[in-house]
């Protein structure tokens, strides 16, 4: 006899529910998350993935003054490098402020996985500079 779906000439369909979650249930969930539960204890006991609950960012203030630099520093046509963002969150990093509001920032790395998140939460990129390569056909001389 042979095993397999060789006779079936369908595919098999499943129910696939969707659910949709309200303001009052996000929040609910969220606050549980955030009183110390684990992703994996949340998410089994809201029967959800634990995908769904996303990381958050760990340093929002230290972020948003971050990203301000960034701006800024673009806006007067600076070069900004992984490596100098890197370095600019290390040095905020050590104000008083910083770690007063987060006191496990002393022990922050900000590695390049850190900085990559970091660049892809806020929609940045580095490329770089071009330059044309061909005159325009005005400048050619005959």
């Amino acid at each position: 006899m042979a095993r397999g779906n060789f006779g079936i000439r369908h595919a098999k369909v499943t129910s696939k529910r969707n659910w949709h979650w309200s303001a009052r249930e996000k929040l609910m969930i969220i606050m549980y998350y955030e009183s110390g539960h684990s992703k994996r204890s949340t998410a089994d006991k809201f029967n959800i993935q634990p995908k769904q609950l996303r990381a958050r960012p760990k340093y929002p203030y230290l972020e948003a003054e971050l990203i301000e630099w960034v701006k800024e520093a673009r806006s007067q046509l600076k070069t900004v490098t992984r490596y100098i963002v890197q370095a600019k969150a290390r040095l905020l990093a050590k104000k008083e402020s910083y770690q007063a509001n987060y006191p496990v920032i002393k022990n922050a790395k900000f590695s390049q996985k850190w900085v990559d998140g970091f660049m892809s939460r806020h929609k940045l990129v580095n490329r770089r500079k071009t330059t044309v390569a061909q005159r325009f056909p005005e400048d050619y001389v005959e």
